[in-house]
């Protein structure tokens, strides 16, 4: 499969991934260390967030999930 990534700033010290399936349209984000970054990643591409895979539970990883869960309720955790 041939996906497509994205890695951006998110917080002072992190970075936010995006991996994206151009076939079947699903988008995962790996952590939600804040929300802004991430939303503003998923529009500049246009890709539709499907999925959020959590590495491990520190509020750096976590932060922004409660608000892009309010965007994407669909998003599976």
């Amino acid at each position: 499969m041939r996906s497509e990534i994205r890695q951006f700033k998110c917080l002072e010290d992190n970075f936010g991934l995006l991996i994206h399936d151009p076939r079947t349209g699903a988008t995962a984000a790996i952590d939600v260390p804040e929300a802004a970054p991430v939303l503003d990643e998923l529009a500049k591409t246009g890709w539709n967030l499907t999925h959020i895979f959590v590495t491990h539970r520190h509020k750096d990883h976590i932060g922004g999930i409660p608000e892009v869960k309010a965007r994407f309720p669909q998003v599976h955790v």
